[in-house]
């Protein structure tokens, strides 16, 4: 079994924010960027407001279950757009 690595989870981030034209920064200007997707303590999360507000999209406890939900979610999304033509 291979090891997940933070490169890893931010690689799956970036595409899942890109595949979603979400923002890829999590910060601006000292301020949250609504609408990305990133890892809080492990689990994946969506910035809801510029105070840090997050939504919890997948709660997960290891590395390893946020990589594989990030991954579901790139596929899941890719297959939706092929479906759908986009």
């Amino acid at each position: 079994m291979q090891r997940i690595t933070n490169n890893m989870i931010q690689h799956r981030l970036d595409e899942i924010n890109e595949l979603m034209q979400t923002p890829i920064e999590t910060f601006f200007d000292r301020k949250h960027v609504v609408g990305n997707i990133h890892t809080y303590d492990n689990a994946v999360v969506q910035t809801k407001n510029e105070s840090g507000g997050i939504a919890y999209l997948a709660r997960t406890s290891t590395k390893r279950e946020a990589y594989e939900h990030l991954v579901s979610m790139c596929e899941t999304v890719r297959q939706f757009r092929l479906h759908r033509g986009i």
